[in-house]
């Protein structure tokens, strides 16, 4: 079959491969995602990772979750310990595999998070995100939308976008993520002392590590300047 050609050959191309991708792979181990036309992807995301949202429809309905994983592609979110289900997998295959070796090459039910369409989910309001007093029905959840302001932090003239309660001016705050790099990581059995890395194992010398004969033998032989050793000796 031909290959469309033109500014919009890449939608032909994806709505002839969208129901092959991972066509061959078991359902029961590698569920098949969901398509989404370009044209229905959401531009400009109003929920990032690190978010508490409220599920306001589906099977979770009223649950609270946080946001750990976003899918643009697909319009679609995971949130922690939210909206569980089970698929069929390997004892190879699943992250969590038994320490019974016997049971190696059989199956068994993985619990996993599916993914929750953004629009079945709203912000849960700043004030309530971390009241544990509240119950999950009591918290409210809150639409919001992008705006231009001027930081003043900065300078003068210098604009940033800021997330607000539509209808308000409350701000609410995008969440700070934990960067792997200035984490603390605890000391295992396999890391190396500092003491072992100060250690002095490299002694220089100036003898030359191999005889001078292997040395002169190693040499091309073919080249057109070429000197021996024992000629410097």
């Amino acid at each position: 079959m031909a290959q469309p050609k033109g500014p919009l050959a890449h939608m032909a191309r994806q709505t002839w491969t969208k129901f092959t991708k991972n066509a061959k792979a078991s359902r029961r181990v590698v569920p098949r995602d969901r398509w989404t036309h370009p044209k229905d992807r959401i531009p400009h995301w109003k929920i990032l990772v690190g978010d508490r949202v409220k599920v306001i429809s589906g099977a979770s309905k009223g649950q609270i979750g946080i946001v750990r994983e976003v899918d643009k592609q697909n319009n679609r979110i995971i949130l922690d310990n939210v909206n569980l289900g089970k698929k069929t997998a390997s004892y190879i295959q699943a992250e969590d595999t038994p320490e019974d070796s016997k049971n190696i090459g059989s199956w068994w039910m993985q619990t996993y998070e599916k993914p929750i369409h953004v629009t079945n989910v709203l912000l849960v309001h700043p004030e309530d995100a971390n009241d544990d007093t509240k119950k999950a029905s009591e918290k409210r959840a809150v639409r919001v939308h992008w705006r231009r302001i001027e930081d003043l932090s900065i300078g003068k003239g210098e604009f940033r976008w800021r997330r607000y309660i539509a209808g308000t001016d409350i701000q609410v705050p995008i969440p700070k993520l934990k960067d792997p790099k200035k984490e603390i990581r605890e000391d295992t059995p396999w890391d190396t002392s500092p003491e072992l890395t100060l250690e002095h194992t490299f002694k220089p010398s100036f003898d030359s590590p191999l005889p001078l004969g292997v040395i002169d033998e190693l040499r091309n032989p073919h080249k057109k300047w070429r000197y021996l050793h024992r000629d410097f000796v």
